[in-house]
């Protein structure tokens, strides 16, 4: 019962996880990108990062 789900649980966060990581991996190259060949401000890309942050975890 309980450890049955709990490695559902597991399993399912360990998935998350990855998937978070290919994530963040990916909009930190396209901001990296993005601010070396258009010199956007700092702040405008580190908002962008925050608000995708913040709309993962909800």
């Amino acid at each position: 019962g309980v450890e049955a789900s709990g490695g559902v649980r597991a399993r399912a966060w360990q998935a998350a996880a990855g998937q978070q990581q290919a994530a963040s991996g990916s909009v930190v190259a396209a901001s990296e990108l993005e601010h070396g060949k258009l010199r956007l401000a700092s702040s405008k890309v580190r908002g962008r990062l925050v608000a995708f942050m913040a709309w993962w975890r909800r």
